[in-house]
Order: C-alpha cells, then structure tokens, then sequence
C-alpha cells in the first residue's frame, strides 16, 4: 500500500469516528499519532534511499506534507477534545445547588407543646 492510498483510507475510516464522543476523540487522536509515526518511519527509510537526489526529494515532501495533514488533524481533535471538557466542567459548575431542606420542629409536627419538660 503505498502512502497516498494508506493515507486516503485512513482518512475516510478516522472521520467517522470524530463526531462521538470523548472516548472516540481520543481513539482517533490515537490513530493519527500511529499514522504519523508509520509516516516518519516511511520519511527515514526514503531520507536513506538511494534514489536519485529529485526524486527523493518529491517523494520526501510528499510525506512531510502528509504528517503536517495528520499533525493538523491532530491539534484540532485536541483542541476539541478539551473544549468539550471544558464546556461539560463549566455546565456542570453552573448548575443550582441542591435546595436545603428547611428544618422541622419535630417536637411541634408530633403535637407536642412548646415547653416541653425532660427531666433526668
């Protein structure tokens, strides 16, 4: 599988999962990293070719193209990720705080007076 056709099939399996939740964006992240890494990888082996000086050079622009692509793809899942986080951490701050429950005079609700006597 050559760079363009792994890259072009990770594309349409990744942006799919974008759009769920947290769990998902931080798979995808994931998968983006390991693309990139696989990418690296494939940017050292072509830096070593033996290739003509042209055309190794075309070929390592095209993956420095395609890791700026994924590094890209990669800060804006981030940065969605935390906004999200932080939305769900400023909605949950601003919810009402639970209503105190007023005080009973249990002595008054069984019916007793208000001068009630204990002696030891």
């Amino acid at each position: 599988m050559t760079n363009g056709t792994f890259l072009g099939t990770f594309w349409k399996t990744s942006s799919s999962s974008t759009t769920s939740t947290s769990s998902s964006t931080s798979n995808s992240i994931s998968e983006l990293e390991k693309s990139k890494t696989v990418l690296q990888q494939s940017l050292n082996k072509e830096m070593q070719s033996k290739d003509d000086e042209k055309t190794k050079q075309q070929k390592v622009q095209q993956i420095q193209a395609q890791i700026q692509q994924l590094d890209a793809q990669i800060v804006r899942l981030k940065t969605e990720e935390i906004k999200k986080a932080t939305e769900q951490a400023s909605t949950g701050s601003k919810q009402a705080p639970a209503q105190a429950v007023p005080a009973t005079n249990v002595a008054a609700a069984a019916g007793i007076g208000e001068n009630l006597d204990i002696r030891v």
